[in-house]
């Protein structure tokens, strides 16, 4: 190592020895999508303390009926166009008709994002698959191509209303379910893509097919009541987050129209604070998913709350949100690299983080500001040291979450980078989790000196997914033929 650089290693050594518990058990079971599926009607509804299990079952297996409607509104309306209004302000105004809602062609593209574009036929099978990957089954049948298809509407005209028409009518009563159907991520997207789908196709529309709107509510509406079920949820876990952040927003954006929203409100903010930050942040501030992506993810959706539910709404955020938000920021600095990376430790990727951070410090410039002193190093860092100061200290270790940080200083991004050393050396929970505890990561001198595999595939059955999250990959001392 060149002179004036030393970093210490016994030292290191010492302390990232003591850097948390390798072997802590996770308390934590991930929901059972089989779990979360409705059962029937008769049955979901023959309790009162299980009304809404009775209202997901009745969306899910009858469908939305005027008298239905009239019940989730509270109002006695004249007709389900009446009630479908209520519900959804935007469509105040709007002429109907009742038409068949037919394939725009024999073909559809689906825009796979971390996948290239495939065909799938008409009329759609939902089960189909032509990657062979999890994620790419996800995607599809979470409907999260649907923003995608409004973009392709030259092309594709009608196809985005006939996938909403045909997952309501042909995979949302499916029994069994699909693989995907009741996922905790999967409906969390689903519900926020057909909400989305309903307001624009509004917007877009002085005409609204009824069929159309009755299949975008029949989604939006069912799927709010599943992710109130406590069988549906993920406690202490980032798709919970999800879950409570797509209860809250959607709630919240029906509003008055809908009886239950001030329950469903009540609700998601309850977990929010007790059953993901309470659990989910230790109190060194680091998030607990093993993945300084996830940490840096967590303060993109806490900032995603603030900004476009209770910023929009003018609503008091919960206290622990906004602290939650300031301490996992005040780790940021500590876990970039100079290049504008984040150590690829468990399931992080190996991207740029610059854009992210610009997006956190545009939002908290006028609602909910950030403290000057956890503002100005991120500023620094995302401006190359042009505004804000540096962080202060280059060593840190964080017991709880399992990272310890050596670096040599806090030169401006150059040729002559300081000298960056990230270790993990915990086993906080099992989410996301690699088996790495004790590896290391060496940055120095403009370049990555010593790296870990990060994230290969969300799919782990995948053979080099399994590999990359195993010992083997990573910088670890291991002995042959014994498990680590």
């Amino acid at each position: 190592m060149k002179p004036g650089r030393r970093l210490g290693w016994l030292g290191i050594a010492v302390l990232a020895a003591g850097c948390g518990d390798a072997t802590s058990a996770d308390p934590r079971a991930p929901a059972e999508p089989a779990r979360c599926a409705p059962a029937a009607p008769d049955v979901a509804c023959g309790l009162e303390a299980e009304r809404w299990h009775c209202l997901q079952a009745r969306l899910v297996h009858e469908g939305l009926s005027r008298e239905l409607a009239g019940e989730l509104t509270g109002a006695d309306t004249a007709s389900l166009d009446e009630a479908l209004t209520r519900l959804f302000g935007v469509l105040h105004g709007r002429r109907w008709i009742d038409e068949p809602v037919t394939p725009p062609g024999p073909r559809l593209v689906v825009d796979g994002r971390w996948f290239p574009p495939e065909t799938v036929a008409t009329p759609l099978d939902w089960t189909v698959d032509p990657v062979g990957d999890r994620s790419w089954r996800l995607w599809y049948q979470s409907l999260s191509w649907l923003d995608w298809l409004w973009d392709a509407e030259a092309r594709d005209v009608g196809a985005a209303p006939y996938v909403v028409v045909a997952w309501a009518r042909d995979a949302l009563p499916r029994e069994p379910p699909l693989e995907l159907t009741w996922d905790r991520h999967a409906t969390a997207a689903r519900l926020a893509r057909a909400y989305a789908f309903l307001r624009r196709y509004a917007q877009t529309h002085e005409t609204v097919n009824r069929r159309v709107v009755v299949a975008a509510a029949r989604i939006v509406l069912s799927h709010l009541y599943t992710l109130a079920r406590d069988p549906c949820y993920d406690h202490g876990h980032n798709h919970g987050f999800m879950q409570d952040g797509a209860l809250l927003r959607h709630a919240l954006a029906i509003g008055d129209g809908l009886t239950d929203t001030d329950a469903l409100v009540r609700l998601a903010e309850d977990r929010l604070v007790n059953e993901q930050l309470a659990v989910s942040i230790g109190p060194d501030g680091v998030h607990r998913e093993n993945s300084p992506h996830y940490h840096l993810t967590y303060a993109e959706l806490i900032d995603a709350l603030l900004t476009d539910v209770y910023a929009v709404h003018e609503r008091p955020p919960p206290h622990a949100l906004l602290s939650a938000r300031n301490d996992l920021l005040m780790v940021v600095p500590h876990l970039m690299q100079p290049n504008g990376t984040l150590p690829q430790i468990g399931d992080t990727p190996n991207t740029h983080r610059h854009r992210a951070l610009q997006r956190i410090l545009q939002h908290t410039t006028s609602a909910h500001p950030l403290p000057p002193h956890i503002r100005a190093p991120l500023a620094w860092i995302v401006t190359s040291g042009s505004e804000g100061h540096p962080p202060t200290g280059t060593q840190r270790v964080y017991p709880d979450g399992g990272y310890a940080v050596f670096r040599s200083g806090w030169a401006a991004p150059s040729l002559t980078d300081p000298v960056v050393a990230h270790f993990r050396c915990a086993r906080p929970t099992s989410i996301h989790r690699h088996d790495d505890e004790t590896t290391f990561s060496l940055y120095g001198w403009g370049q990555e000196l010593v790296v870990d595999p990060g994230r290969y595939a969300n799919d782990r059955t995948r053979p080099l997914a399994s590999w990359a999250a195993g010992a083997q990959a990573h910088n670890v001392l291991t002995v042959d033929g014994a498990p680590f």
